[in-house]
């Protein structure tokens, strides 16, 4: 026949000092309420009795599962921590590698801007030479007084281009 107790654990007021002359069911709340404050052979010498030993190689038992699955925790969350770490610093090295790299096509854009720059600036300069030589050829052509060299360096290429298209304009009209 089985028996079915229902126990509250809170009522029980024991101590190690009275256990042993406890009944079995106040035993047993002893044993819910301090097995795991106390080590195996303490509570065996408390409680004696086969069915406390055999309750107690289960602890037993079960705390060692318990020690390796922590161990096995522990583990893992080296595992996870150094994996996290490794992601972390790799992270960080593309951030600095991207970083270098902006700033290196920074000082690369700046040389090839600067080298394409004095290009396009001598090509401009060469342009309004030119413009400043022929417009002088045309005006010793047509017979005008020239206008100062200097004078004419200073005037942009739209302000030249107009001045040469004149003149031009002016002679056909005379030769023509």
């Amino acid at each position: 026949m089985v028996e079915v107790h229902t126990v509250e654990l809170v009522k029980y007021n024991l101590s190690e000092a009275t256990i042993c002359e406890a009944s079995k069911i106040e035993q047993w709340a002893f044993f819910f309420l301090y097995a795991d404050q106390s080590d195996s052979k303490q509570l065996c010498a408390l409680l004696p009795g086969v069915e406390f030993e055999q309750a107690i190689r289960v602890i037993e038992k079960i705390s060692q599962k318990k020690e390796d699955r922590m161990m096995y925790d522990q583990r893992e969350k080296a595992q996870r921590d150094y994996q996290w770490a490794l992601e972390g610093a790799h992270a960080e090295g593309i951030e600095k590698g991207i970083e270098k790299g902006i700033e290196k096509g920074i000082e690369k854009g700046i040389e090839k801007g600067i080298e394409k720059g004095r290009a396009e600036g001598r090509a401009e300069g060469e342009a309004h030479g030119v413009l400043v030589g022929s417009l002088v050829t045309l005006q010793r052509i047509a017979g005008e007084p020239e206008m100062d060299v200097d004078d004419l360096k200073r005037l942009d290429a739209v302000e030249l281009n107009r001045l040469v298209a004149d003149l031009q304009a002016r002679l056909r009209a005379r030769g023509g």
